[in-house]
């Protein structure tokens, strides 16, 4: 789903809801002028990053876009395919000169990055 409002800020969601479940995954951004910011909520596993990947593939598209910040409050659970989407993201948002950084890191997140070595890389 894909709306513009008023102030010109452009969102969309989307989610893994099969019928009648709760979805495990979902991905919401909002499009200023130059930023994306995009909010995760669930389990960011193998599934939910290929998604994810498509998702700010899309995001990134955006005429202008300088800055991509996720929002990791609402992340429940983070396996080696949720980091390795993180740093492949990122990876492309810097050939692209796009600045990508970490909000609201959840505990579960932020204890998979102090683990791995690769909390400083998303700085």
């Amino acid at each position: 789903m894909y709306a513009p409002d008023a102030t010109g800020i452009r969102s969309e969601v989307s989610d893994d809801r099969e019928a009648g479940s709760l979805p495990s995954f979902s991905i919401a951004w909002t499009t200023g002028e130059k930023c994306v910011r995009v909010v995760l909520s669930g389990d960011l596993d193998m599934p939910a990053s290929l998604r994810l990947e498509r998702a700010v593939d899309r995001a990134l598209q955006h005429e202008g876009v300088r800055q991509l910040v996720f929002d990791l409050r609402h992340v429940e659970f983070m396996d080696s395919a949720g980091l390795g989407a993180l740093l492949s993201i990122r990876e492309r948002s810097q050939s692209l000169d796009v600045e990508m950084s970490l909000a609201n890191v959840s505990p579960i997140v932020g204890r998979v990055l102090d683990v791995t070595g690769t909390r400083a890389t998303f700085r």
